[in-house]
């Protein structure tokens, strides 16, 4: 069976890494995304990623690798084929991941099924209006007392997304964000990294190592 892994050749914009193929010679497109996490751990899926999957469900194969060892260069895992978009419940990466990547693995898995939109709310409800976001970014920028009190207050969805724009422009002016994304999809500027959540430099790590 030949095997091409095509993120070496064609760099990760391609939408999948290895291009193979079935014993009868039809083609197979494998995206692999690894975590050291549990099977339900979130990962990152790129523009180019889920347009690629949408348009070669009939024959593109996610590996999803979990609870993997480095030490061991072993884990599990399980395959799933088809459309990215219908087989796994996409959000947008920002707002959602700007708040995502700080709340504990645990406590993110167990989200209720929301409607798309509304898990940004639940978001925001889990660690904005409750002070958690800003007793770790407070005291790291310099905003008025204000701005603090009407974040944890906000009921609107669309006013909530503009505030978190706004502390993401302020972070972004403070050169403390880590930026995310792809040159397809654009960029994204998220809480600096030392705040992040393991699950979630876990999976970026992965994901760098496939990027040139």
């Amino acid at each position: 069976m030949t095997k091409v892994h095509v993120a070496t050749v064609e760099g990760d914009g391609a939408g999948y890494d290895i291009k193979s193929y079935t014993p009868d010679g039809e083609q197979k497109f494998i995206e692999v995304k690894t975590t050291r996490g549990g099977e339900q751990t979130p990962f990152y899926v790129s523009s180019a990623e889920a347009r690629f999957a949408a348009e070669h469900g009939h024959c593109y194969y996610l590996y999803r690798v979990f609870e993997f060892d480095e030490g061991t260069s072993s884990g599990k895992f399980f395959i799933s084929k088809g459309d990215l978009c219908t087989n796994f419940s996409l959000e947008p990466l920002f707002p959602n991941a700007f708040l995502g990547v700080l709340m504990p693995e645990v406590e993110l898995l167990s989200a209720p099924k929301l409607k798309r939109g509304r898990r940004f709310d639940w978001l925001y409800e889990q660690l904005v209006t409750t002070g958690r976001l800003e007793s770790v970014l407070s005291k790291k920028l310099d905003m008025p007392d204000e701005f603090w009190l009407r974040l944890r207050s906000e009921k609107d969805h669309e006013l909530r997304a503009s505030l978190i724009c706004l502390l993401t422009a302020a972070i972004a002016a403070q050169g403390t964000a880590t930026i995310s994304g792809d040159a397809a999809g654009g960029w994204f500027w998220l809480p600096p990294w030392p705040l992040w959540q393991p699950w979630a430099t876990q999976g970026l790590e992965s994901a760098a190592k496939k990027w040139p």
